[in-house]
């Protein structure tokens, strides 16, 4: 019976041992501190643009780029993503997408060792205007634009996001240009043009009614509304 007891007893303890030794380990990061090198928060950028800086990092021995993750809360809005190491500096890239606001930080895999937060502020999207139309009648200046972007850039953004991208396009040409109405067609980058919209239209006129252009002054934008109308996923298949 003893005997019995004694090797079950040794059982216990040979599986005790082995599961502990089958535990994973917590990584202890070297990393004391990490401070970014300029304070530039809050960070105005234009879409399409990048900008470029370093961390300073503080540790006790060695580090890799691997120690260390890049968050931004929007990555829709701007990317934060590493570059490059020289020394003791850590260098990024903050890609600007879309218009929005987004924050920034780096920090250590186990969360223990952050940056302060950089706030990003974008302006505009990224956009091509293929083709400029003067769809002129008698009494009213009226363009057509004709405008394309990356059908994985269009898709990330939701109808909200595609009907403000669609009011920048218009308000921007409107800025420069003294018309009676302007319109915008937008399409996935690699579509027939020539024809209807691919993925979401524009009309901004007065009261949003281009029937309404022939009664005001051209540049005069005291009146102008949207009329958006934007596809589903779906109808942007039938479409193309």
């Amino acid at each position: 019976m003893k005997r019995v007891i004694s090797l079950f007893l040794a059982t216990i303890f040979i599986s005790v041992l082995f599961s502990s030794c089958s535990l994973p380990v917590e990584e202890i990061s070297n990393i004391t501190k990490l401070e970014f090198a300029f304070d530039m928060s809050p960070m105005t950028m234009e879409a399409g643009k990048t900008k470029t800086g370093y961390i300073r990092v503080k540790a006790t021995g060695d580090f890799a780029e691997n120690d260390i993750k890049f968050v931004s809360s929007d990555p829709t809005v701007a990317t934060f993503s590493y570059d490059k190491t020289v020394n003791n500096l850590v260098y990024y890239e903050i890609n600007a997408l879309r218009s929005g606001e987004t924050t920034v930080y780096a920090q250590t895999l186990d969360g223990n060792i952050k940056t302060t937060e950089l706030s990003v502020q974008v302006k505009g999207y990224i956009y091509d205007i293929v083709s400029y139309e003067d769809i002129s009648v008698a009494r009213a200046k009226r363009m057509r634009l004709r405008v394309t972007a990356k059908e994985e850039y269009i898709n990330s953004m939701d109808d909200a996001t595609i009907t403000d991208m669609m009011k920048y396009i218009t308000t921007q040409y409107a800025s420069s240009h003294k018309v009676n109405a302007v319109f915008a067609f937008l399409y996935y980058e690699g579509d027939d043009t020539s024809g209807g919209f691919t993925v979401a239209s524009c009309t901004y006129a007065p009261y949003g009614k281009v029937e309404k252009a022939v009664d005001v002054k051209a540049g005069d934008y005291s009146t102008f509304d949207f009329d958006i109308t934007v596809n589903s996923m779906d109808k942007r298949d039938l479409y193309r």
